[in-house]
């Protein structure tokens, strides 16, 4: 462009000079609504222009590195040719920059109350009908799954019936809560994932991190935000059905020829496959986790190094999907009770496999970091990454080798070693998730910097200037809270078998020590799971804005537009199809439920 437009007065339409401003009061509703639309449609094609010249450039960049690879060192251009380029037009959106921050002070003037910040938001929301299709969707598969949960709580928790149960099928229960309650909270991790992934799509959109862009990913190989609802209710709903067909088989209302390990054994094939299909999708998903579990002997991308990470937080799920796949494949869910236990005896008890199961993807991580040291020729950040990965190492390596240290009877008994071990079990703990903090909130998330963060030490405006996700500093300050006080947790998660010796510690009863026991290692993963996805958020936040670890050879991001692709338009009305038909399976399978309900409880021999 020539030369930039004039600013926007804060009261009238843009070039009218200081006599001829109308006061914003006098100005029609459709006056004002009209200059909204213009001046949004005009920034939005100044962001499309900035993104083609960012585009011109990484092509540019990406010519060069190929053509200095094929030929000698003495033919390559590469430093002449970025300068020259530097000066061409189509590269350069210095112009572009400019005019758009024209733009957005003038439409904050006039339309946001000077708030820059709200100005930029609202300049970017493209103007789209709700899609109450979708909208209403959600909220009946919603009002489907909470009808099973209530249906649920009820016979859990409110029918007496439970209270009364004969003693085989109180043994029945103690089974299900020792070998298939791993199963089911492996299934519920799975959908709380779902849910979790929604959210950090939904707050990188509002916050214009181009997440697709920073992850080298395409729009079909990912799951939106309405996908992954959709995928997460579906899952709970499974989920839901299958306990509380197998809770009806506890009580003795189904027949007694019917094996109540045939639910779990069902849900964990239906879940799994949800994850996997279609095709596409659930390729890209394998292609992730073997490049992260190939390292070192393959280059680390973005991608690999944030799913790297996400693994690091589901060692509690990877175990239970070992479990759960050697419970299935075995077909030790069809054995009579008495048999069952030895998918859970091997990897818990026989082997180191449950230790190993955790220190994989730490030890992954681990290799990643020292590929990018390698790859960069630069020791930080990659170096000190590696050595926070390798104090978590250093607990799970204890708690394999010292099971039994994290209770209270370890010292007391006879030919134990001295109280030493436990105290540098206790310091190797408290260092990986000291250290593992500071690096979240200096490192991964650039809030404050290191010194500040190892000292405790607060200081006015010390929180970084560049802020997108939550205009509150407050928001950022709760974040770090909680990230301190949930680490813990996390680190606990890498010790087998302590939650248990706390447990015994305490002197329980035994019945009532496996209920809560299994209660929190239901739960623990969960919140690390929430844990990481504000984790996540911020992490992306901070790649955004400074390039944290180097990924990227350009600091210029295309601005993300949410655009919808022409083979979803194409397909509308067959999904809307698909969507009645799968309603009305949902509704004919609470039918089905209730009637089979019914129809047992009036055979029940209490009635």
């Amino acid at each position: 462009p020539a030369a930039p437009p004039p600013p926007i007065p804060s009261g009238g339409a843009a070039g009218a000079s200081d006599g001829d401003r109308k006061p914003s009061h006098l100005f029609s509703v459709h006056d004002r609504s009209s200059l909204r639309r213009a001046v949004s449609q005009l920034y939005r094609e100044l962001q499309q222009l900035r993104n083609f010249c960012i585009l011109n450039y990484t092509g540019f960049i990406k010519i060069v590195k190929k053509h200095d690879k094929s030929v000698p060192p003495r033919l390559r251009r590469k430093n002449e040719l970025m300068d020259r380029l530097n000066q061409l037009a189509f590269i350069s959106h210095e112009g572009v920059d400019r005019i758009a921050a024209e733009l957005e002070s003038g439409f904050a003037e006039a339309f946001c109350d000077g708030n820059v910040q709200v100005a930029r938001a609202d300049l970017l929301v493209r103007r789209e009908r709700s899609k109450l299709w979708h909208q209403f969707g959600i909220g009946l598969r919603l009002g489907v799954a909470a009808t099973l949960a209530v249906w649920l709580l009820w016979d859990l928790c409110i029918d007496t019936r439970v209270l009364d149960l004969r003693p085989a099928r109180q043994a029945r229960l103690q089974i299900f809560l020792e070998y298939e309650v791993p199963i089911y909270r492996l299934a519920l991790s799975l959908t709380l994932g779902c849910y979790l992934w929604a959210a950090t799509c939904y707050l990188w959109s509002r916050a214009r991190v181009n997440y697709l862009f920073l992850f080298e990913l395409r729009d079909v190989e990912v799951l939106g935000v309405y996908e992954s609802l959709i995928l997460g209710t579906q899952q709970l709903t499974l989920v839901l059905v299958s306990l509380l067909l197998f809770s009806k088989s506890i009580l003795s209302e189904l027949p007694p020829h019917i094996n109540a390990g045939i639910f779990p054994a069902v849900l964990f094939l239906l879940i799994t496959s949800s994850l996997l299909l279609p095709r596409k999708r659930g390729s890209r998903l394998l292609e992730a986790l073997r490049h992260v579990f190939s390292a070192p002997f393959v280059p680390v991308t973005l991608w690999t190094s944030f799913i790297g990470d996400v693994l690091t937080s589901l060692v509690k799920p990877l175990i239970d999907l070992v479990y759960s796949a050697c419970y299935i494949l075995t077909l030790e869910f069809a054995y009579p009770d008495p048999q069952q236990g030895r998918c859970h005896d091997l990897l818990w008890k026989q082997t180191l496999a449950a230790p190993i199961l955790i220190a994989l993807p730490l030890l992954c991580r681990f290799l990643q970091n020292l590929r990018v040291a390698h790859d960069t020729h630069k020791r930080v950040p990659a170096l000190p990454n590696a050595l926070k990965y390798a104090t978590a190492l250093l607990v799970v390596f204890f708690g394999a080798l010292h099971p039994s240290f994290t209770s209270s009877a370890y010292t007391r008994a006879e030919g134990s070693p001295a109280a030493w071990i436990q105290v540098g079990w206790l310091v190797a703990y408290l260092g990986s998730t000291l250290y593992t903090f500071v690096w979240d909130v200096s490192m991964d998330w650039r809030l404050l910097p290191w010194q500040d963060v190892a000292t405790c030490r607060y200081r006015e405006h010390a929180l970084r200037e560049k802020t997108m996700v939550f205009r509150s500093r407050r928001a950022y300050y709760g974040v770090i809270a909680a990230d301190l006080v949930l680490r813990f947790g996390w680190t606990a998660t890498l010790a087998p078998g302590i939650i248990t010796n706390l447990f015994a510690d305490a002197g329980m009863a035994a019945s009532p020590t496996v209920v809560l026991t299994q209660t929190i290692q239901v739960l623990v993963p969960m919140i690390e799971m929430v844990r990481r996805a504000f984790w996540a958020v911020l992490r992306l936040e901070a790649e955004h804005l400074y390039n944290t670890e180097g990924f990227r050879r350009i600091n210029d991001i295309p601005m993300h537009f949410d655009r919808k692709s022409k083979e979803k338009a194409d397909v509308e009305p067959k999904t809307r199809m698909q969507l009645l038909i799968e309603l009305g399976t949902y509704l004919l399978l609470l039918g089905a439920l209730a009637i089979l309900s019914a129809l047992t409880r009036q055979r029940s021999p209490e009635e």
